[in-house]
C-alpha cells in the first residue's frame, strides 16, 4: 500500500511540475466536454477553494467528499457514500502530501476522473516523525518494536502564500479540463488572491511582533501558519485525538517549555485542550486555541474568516506578552 501510494504520488508529481495541471490517473490528460461538470473535494480547505473558483458557473456542481466537520483525514475510511459521490465526478481536487491516503486505491481504479493535486511541486514542512514503542515479553526476553510514520506535513493550507499557489494551481487544472469556462475560472480566481493578498499583508504586519518567537504547537498543521509569521516550533505536541501522552512526555514538553521560556501554546479548537490546559497549569506559559481551517460551514469566505479569526488570537497573545 505505502509504495503503491508513492509510486503513485511520483506520477501525479512529475506530470504536474511542468504546467501544475490536471492529471488522469488512467489514460491522458483531456478536456471535458460534457454538459456538466462535478467537481469533488477531498476535504474542507479544498472544498473552500473549489467554491471561489468554481462560484457562479453554470453546470459546474462542487461537492465534498468528507464532511465538512471531519476535520483532518490522515486516518479517514471511505463510506459507502462516499464511493457513490466518487462515481459521479468527473474532477477530483486534492491537496496532497500525503493527506489523502485513503483515496489512493479507490482513484487507480476510475477510468474517468481526472485529479488535480494543489500542492504539487512544492516543498514541504517536515513534521514531528511519530514513534511508537511497543515492549513485549515473552519467555523472558524483551523485544522493541517501533513504527516509524511519515513526517511529512502536508498542512500547507495555514500558510497563506502557499494556499494562494494552491488556488492557481486547481484554477489551471480546471481550465485545462473545462476551457469553455476558463474566463470565469480565471475572474474568480482573481477575486479571490486579491483577498487573500488583503489577508497575507495583515499577516506581514503582524510578523513584525511574532518574528523569532519561540512557540509550543498541539497539531503540525500550525506549523505553517508558524512559517509565514516567523515563528519557532520548539515542539510540535501529537494529540490528535487518538494518542494519549504519558506523563514522562508532559513532563517533557514542560521542562521545554521552562528551558526556552516559552510564553506561548497553540491548540486546535478541532480537539480537546486537556493537555494544553494541564501543561498550562504547571508553566507560566498561556494555552491559546487556533482554528486549523479543516472544518465549518458552506460560505465561501470561511477560510478568510477563520484566518482573521487566528491573527485576531495572536494580537491577543503578544499583547498580553508586552505588557
Amino acid at each position: 500500500m505505502k509504495r503503491k501510494l508513492i509510486y503513485l504520488l511520483s506520477v501525479m508529481l512529475l506530470l504536474s511540475l511542468g504546467s501544475y495541471g490536471a492529471i488522469k490517473i488512467n489514460g491522458e490528460n483531456k478536456q471535458y466536454k460534457g454538459e456538466g461538470l462535478t467537481i469533488v473535494t477531498s476535504f474542507y480547505p479544498m472544498y473552500i477553494a473549489a467554491l471561489n473558483i468554481a462560484d457562479g458557473i453554470d453546470g459546474v456542481q462542487v461537492m465534498n467528499l468528507t464532511e465538512n466537520q471531519t476535520g483532518c483525514v490522515h486516518d479517514y475510511q471511505l463510506t459507502t457514500k462516499d464511493m457513490r459521490t466518487l462515481s459521479g465526478a468527473q474532477v477530483v481536487i486534492l491537496n496532497g502530501g500525503e493527506m489523502e491516503e485513503f483515496m489512493e486505491s479507490v482513484l487507480d481504479q476510475q477510468e474517468g476522473i481526472q485529479v488535480i493535486d494543489s500542492s504539487a511541486g512544492m516543498e514541504f514542512l517536515t513534521g514531528s516523525t511519530h514513534e511508537h514503542n511497543h515492549e513485549e515479553e515473552s519467555n523472558q526476553q524483551e523485544s522493541s518494536h517501533v513504527h516509524n510514520h511519515s513526517d511529512i506535513n502536508g498542512h500547507v493550507w495555514l500558510n497563506v502564500e502557499r494556499y494562494m499557489k494552491q488556488i492557481q494551481t486547481i484554477t489551471d487544472g480546471l481550465c485545462k479540463i473545462d476551457p469553455l469556462h476558463e474566463g470565469m475560472y480565471r475572474k474568480n480566481e482573481e477575486k479571490y488572491l486579491e483577498k487573500l493578498e488583503s489577508l497575507k499583508i495583515e499577516l506581514e504586519s503582524l510578523k513584525e511582533i511574532t518574528s523569532g518567537a519561540e512557540i509550543i504547537i498541539f497539531h503540525d498543521s500550525f506549523a505553517y501558519l508558524a512559517e509565514e509569521l516567523g515563528m519557532e516550533v520548539v515542539h510540535a505536541v501529537n494529540t490528535d485525538g487518538e494518542t494519549a501522552l504519558s506523563a514522562g512526555e508532559i513532563a517533557e514538553v514542560v521542562e521545554e517549555i521552562k528551558l526556552h521560556d516559552i510564553s506561548f501554546l497553540f491548540t486546535e479548537e478541532q480537539y480537546e485542550h486537556t493537555i494544553a490546559e494541564r501543561i498550562e497549569a504547571e508553566t507560566n506559559a498561556t494555552a491559546y486555541v487556533m482554528d486549523s481551517l479543516v472544518t465549518g460551514g458552506l460560505d465561501k469566505n470561511s477560510y478568510i474568516k477563520g484566518m482573521k479569526k487566528n491573527i485576531e488570537i495572536l494580537k491577543e497573545a503578544f499583547a498580553v506578552k508586552s505588557k
